[in-house]
């Protein structure tokens, strides 16, 4: 899941990154008009965008008229502007929704998953042959037999069954576990395979990271 944030608050920013990537999103972040614009130019494939309307060298509304062009792309607008006609434009200009600031991230977070299943691109379940994860209810399920996972293991898991075969980085899987220890990943490797009915679908790749395949 790629999302594109566009929001010059530098502090805010950076935490709508880290609760995104909680939930192994994928992010790019912009934080002025110029920059966002360039982006937008390069590459139009996001599956979600997160705008501020008040950027230090542009206005959100040319963003959000220059991202509705190019197809139904959903749009969460967030702005510390309450006025009802502004609030009122965004949605003439097709904004999927609109959150005032301060907000709470849960309910950022709960916005974005409501709008990415309305879209089709977000899955209550990922599934991978006989394993199923359900990432909101923490379970993994392994034929009849259901694993409750602690938030570091969903996190993996969600990383593993999205993209199986692919040998996922050590410092990128510390990075989707908030941690710059080599040994807390491996720790929290460790406690995943032993819940895992054939260990051996989690190897360690010497010197690579870790792939998740038969």
């Amino acid at each position: 899941m790629k999302i594109l944030i566009i929001e010059d608050d530098i502090a805010l920013n950076q935490a709508i990154q880290k609760v995104y990537a909680s939930c192994n999103f994928e992010t790019q972040a912009c934080y002025n008009w110029k920059q966002a614009n360039y982006e937008l130019d390069q590459n139009l494939c996001w599956d979600l965008f997160v705008l501020d309307l008040h950027l230090p060298d542009g206005s959100g509304l040319d963003l959000l008229r220059k991202i509705r062009k190019a197809g139904p792309l959903p749009i969460l607008v967030i702005s510390s502007n309450h006025n009802e006609s502004t609030i009122l434009k965004t949605y003439d200009l097709e904004a999927d929704d609109y959150i005032e600031k301060p907000f709470r991230l849960p309910v950022l977070m709960a916005k974005t998953k409501a709008l990415l299943r309305r879209a089709g691109k977000y899955k209550s379940e990922i599934i991978w042959n006989e394993y199923i994860l359900v990432p909101e209810s923490g379970t993994l399920k392994i034929e009849d037999k259901n694993i409750e996972l602690s938030s570091s293991e969903i996190r993996l898991m969600e990383a593993f069954l999205s993209d199986p075969n692919r040998i996922f980085p050590r410092t990128w899987l510390m990075n989707l576990l908030n941690t710059d220890s080599d040994q807390v990943l491996t720790s929290r490797i460790y406690d995943l395979k032993k819940k895992l009915n054939n260990p051996n679908v989690l190897k360690s790749i010497r010197k690579k990271g870790y792939r998740f395949s038969l």
